[in-house]
């Protein structure tokens, strides 16, 4: 049997602390807190809205259930500078009085990468025949997470991929 002099057992502790030393205590890349709503979102987010943007997500998981968007055609919808930019369309006499809301659950998939929900909340009241097209993007920051790069954005049947 082979022994090894006691020259090497200072080399071996040695390259035992530094590892040891190496070792990072930083919890914001493990994703154990799926609600995003106060912890991550100040993490990349100004209060403000991108200036790219017209609007902001918004974190409601109780909204989110109530949310209805069975007026609204969505014709277009895309992801550009952190934005989500959609076009819509519904019937109405001028389209002035509609409001549209992009909500989100509030909860975070641990899929790789992970996976969000989303949800357009359309409110419109206006009882004409014509129909109008529209567009709005939405600041989709308050969605990122600390330790992943994009996420997998569900709405409805469709599903974009949001890098970042």
């Amino acid at each position: 049997m082979v022994q090894l002099c006691n020259c090497y057992k200072p080399v071996f502790y040695f390259i035992l602390l530094m590892a040891f030393l190496s070792c990072n205590n930083d919890d914001s890349t493990v994703l154990t807190n799926p609600n995003l709503e106060d912890s991550t979102a100040n993490f990349y987010c100004s209060d403000s809205v991108n200036p790219l943007c017209s609007e902001k997500v918004l974190i409601d998981p109780l909204r989110f259930d109530t949310a209805s968007n069975n007026q609204l055609s969505v014709l277009n919808l895309g992801i550009k500078d952190n934005c989500m930019e959609l076009e819509y369309g519904a019937s109405g006499c001028d389209g002035s009085s509609w409001q549209l809301t992009l909500l989100d659950t509030g909860s975070l998939s641990l899929n790789n990468p992970p996976t969000r929900k989303l949800k357009f909340d359309f409110y419109n009241e206006e009882l004409c025949l014509a129909y109008f097209v529209k567009k709005i993007s939405f600041d989709l920051c308050p969605l990122k997470h600390p330790g992943v790069d994009s996420l997998i954005l569900m709405i409805g049947d469709t599903t974009l991929i949001y890098r970042y």
